[in-house]
């Protein structure tokens, strides 16, 4: 996930020098196995794209055109934090004076997508950015492979 408009910066520097790179492998198109090259452009193509999402992401964010953000499990919630703010438009300080720490504490969070850091600055972090967060199911995992084998079993019929 692009944070800020420095790392917006690089990766659009990076998918211009991965784009010319292609462009260069392709000019040798002569000199290479179909098998290689085809391969090779999968790569870039894959690795383009990846790019041009998160791109495409920060900018929507940035310009206001998201007001849902999709989470799929609690690991998600450092990146649903850095989204919001970013779709507030809300800088590092601004967020900062929010929760009466420092700029940097903020920097530092986000740099770190938020590991370590405790709940309760989890929760005032949503508070202070109008978080309302849902929790539509819970999954609880087995804590051991036997009661793992034992869910599994009726569905898989033995």
């Amino acid at each position: 996930m692009i944070k800020n408009h420095k790392q917006a910066s690089a990766t659009r520097k990076e998918l211009e020098k991965l784009i010319l790179a292609k462009t260069e492998l392709s000019s040798r198109v002569e000199n290479i196995d179909l098998f290689k090259l085809k391969i090779s452009e999968d790569a870039f193509n894959s690795l383009a794209d990846d790019l041009e999402y998160q791109l495409k992401e920060y900018e929507n964010l940035k310009e206001g055109n998201t007001t849902h953000l999709n989470n799929k499990s609690i690991e998600d919630l450092p990146s649903i934090l850095i989204a919001a703010r970013l779709a507030q438009n809300k800088t590092h300080k601004e967020l900062a004076e929010l929760l009466d720490v420092s700029e940097q504490q903020i920097q530092r969070y986000e740099a770190n997508d938020y590991e370590g850091v405790r709940w309760e600055t989890l929760s005032e972090v949503a508070l202070a950015l109008g978080l309302q967060l849902n929790f539509n199911a819970i999954g609880i995992m087995p804590n051991s492979i036997e009661t793992c084998e034992r869910w599994l079993s009726p569905a898989l019929g033995y």
